[in-house]
Order: structure tokens, then sequence, then C-alpha cells
């Protein structure tokens, strides 16, 4: 029972060892920049919905 405990403790250390070596990796290749003021508020604005008819009214 105990050399189970150990081999458990020591597959979750190597589990989080290869989540930390992951999250790593992935922060070198995907760099994460600030948004601009424009992208900000395109993000924190409302949608206009339109219904097929304006649509169809717009592209006329």
């Amino acid at each position: 029972m105990e050399a189970s405990n150990v081999e458990i403790t020591k597959i979750r250390q190597d589990l989080d060892m290869l989540v930390m070596l992951y999250q790593r990796l992935v922060d070198r290749m995907i760099s994460v920049e600030e948004a601009t003021p424009e992208e900000k508020e395109a993000l924190e604005s409302q949608d206009e919905v339109f219904c097929r008819s304006d649509l169809a009214k717009a592209l006329e």
C-alpha cells in the first residue's frame, strides 16, 4: 500500500511538471499583446443587430 502511494505521488509530481512546462511553451509561442484603445472599445460596445430585410436594403 505504501509503495502505491509513493508511485501516485511521483506520478502527480511528474504531471504537475509537465503542465508547468507546457504552459511555459505556450507562453513563448503565443505572445500576448495589449489591446489598442479601438479594440477595447469594440470589445466593450454593444453590437448592432440587423434583421434580414435591413441587410437586403443596405445591399441594394
